[in-house]
């Protein structure tokens, strides 16, 4: 691991190499072009003189260095230890509740949506987690733990306290009559609610219900349900 590390450092270090080289190149043109000096004070450093020349290829440069993984340890430690916290707790809330949404995310952790937005997309990026529409949703998923899409479909049901319900009491007890009249008391929703639910648990093709019969989850469906709370992903019941 420690000479991979190393080979990758050398290469990086090459194309910084190259890249300085041609800017060199270039220098006269640079130079012609130089706007008046700066002085550049910071951190209690005073009478350092950088000039926009030198400042190019620098930035340049820099453009071509990347962060791997190697470098931050998975993203999850940067020289920022206020960040890498944030990062960790938004990794552990979407792994904890795989397909919590974005505003959901905001609001447990009680941070601001520019915030969760730019973590979000660096754990994306380095391949920490994944993202699935839902609506006006965009829900998060932890890339490890392989759902199918069929088992996305169902968490991001199990997010909405109403639909986790409705399947919940049907993977325990199957089509029971009276569960509509239960899950509006303890939910404490109408009857209409209920209704919009179903509708939308049976266009994502989780239950089926013939004409007059109660709702039923799809066969498949509960087998999947059963096998992600032996797994521990989502509790059933109470």
């Amino acid at each position: 691991m420690a000479s991979k590390g190393v080979m990758m450092n050398q290469k990086r270090w090459v194309r910084v190499l190259l890249t300085m080289v041609l800017c060199a190149a270039f220098w006269p043109v640079l130079f012609a072009l130089k706007p008046p000096e700066t002085k550049v004070q910071a951190d209690g450093i005073a009478g350092i003189s950088i000039s926009g020349s030198t400042m190019v290829p620098i930035v340049i440069a820099a453009s071509y260095t990347r962060i791997t993984d190697s470098d931050n340890k998975l993203v999850m430690r940067t020289d920022c230890d206020r960040a890498a916290s944030t990062r960790e707790n938004i990794f552990a809330l979407i792994a904890s509740n795989p397909g919590v949404h974005f505003r959901d995310i905001c609001r447990r952790l009680e941070k601001e949506i520019g915030v969760v937005q730019y973590h979000t997309h660096l754990l994306q990026k380095f391949g920490l987690i994944t993202s699935e529409r839902d609506g006006r949703f965009t829900r998060f998923f932890v890339k490890s733990a392989h759902f199918d899409e069929n088992a996305k479909n169902i968490l991001a049901s199990w997010q909405r306290p109403v639909e986790q319900r409705i399947l919940s009491q049907l993977a325990l007890n199957g089509n029971d009559p009276g569960f509509v009249k239960g899950i509006m008391m303890d939910c404490g929703v109408t009857s209409q609610a209920i209704t919009w639910h179903l509708n939308r648990l049976r266009a994502n093709g989780l239950i089926q219900s013939a004409d007059g019969s109660p709702p039923a989850l799809v066969p498949a469906v509960r087998e999947q349900i059963l096998a992600l709370a032996r797994r521990g992903v989502i509790q059933l019941g109470d």
